[in-house]
């Protein structure tokens, strides 16, 4: 009869090679060989038992801590992900001509909608494939011409000054592959001229992200508004 394997985590001698990335808690704490993610890197996290040194293996890079060790293999390098910016992994526009609309203060306008799939990367523009993290973002116009825009679609609604959206938490979090998905869509009356759809006119607006409480200032998005059309960082 073979022996059920027994778990020595809580005997181990734990060490990180890195604590300014990550620690790993030791002999005689709550969770011994539980990691946490403190910055972006690499740390190498060891176990010493009876001079055996190993870690479990593989363990996948993480957004944060939840690592547990419970056998010992090998040293195992547990990279830290910290949230930094986003990519378009689909983007159509919903509308292929412009339509007639309702603005929020009751004027005829004419606008048009543009949906979107987005994934958070890393630091090293790795995906983070970790669910449940809180977005949040917010669009403020930049351009002098607002085309009478009176709101914006944002992943966040609400107003913020003279900003549509919010930092967030706001109810919307990732999906299993830390993806998420965004409606943008105006409605403008100076896009209905002498009541007909047209394509004249613009404004540019900036959008700014944060993930789990981390802003994304360095993946700013100028978004175009057009009375045809909606572009993000140009396209």
């Amino acid at each position: 009869m073979t022996e059920p394997k027994k778990s020595v985590t809580g005997k181990a001698g734990w060490s990180s090679s890195n604590t300014s990335v990550a620690t790993v808690q030791s002999v005689g704490s709550a969770n011994p060989g539980m990691v946490s993610g403190v910055a972006g890197g690499t740390a190498t996290i060891t176990a010493d038992l009876n001079a055996v040194v190993g870690g479990v293996c593989p363990i996948p890079p993480m957004y944060d801590g939840g690592c547990q060790f419970n056998d010992f293999t090998s040293p195992v390098d547990c990279t830290v992900q910290i949230p930094t910016s986003l990519s378009i992994v689909t983007g159509t526009d919903s509308t292929t001509t412009e339509g007639s609309c309702t603005t929020a203060g009751g004027l005829a306008g004419c606008g048009v909608t543009r949906t979107f799939t987005y994934q958070v990367n890393d630091q090293n523009g790795q995906p983070i494939t970790a669910a449940n993290l809180p977005v949040g973002d917010v669009i403020c116009n930049t351009s002098t011409n607002q085309l009478n825009l009176l709101g914006y679609n944002t992943t966040c609604g609400g107003m913020t000054g003279s900003c549509f959206g919010t930092p967030g938490p706001c109810n919307k979090f990732t999906d299993a592959n830390g993806q998420f998905p965004e409606i943008l869509g105006f409605c403008a009356p100076a896009c209905k001229s002498s009541g007909t759809c047209t394509t004249a006119g613009q404004t540019i607006a900036n959008q700014t992200w944060t993930v789990a409480g981390i802003q994304l200032s360095s993946d700013v998005k100028s978004i175009s508004y057009q009375c045809n059309k909606i572009l993000v960082n140009g396209k």
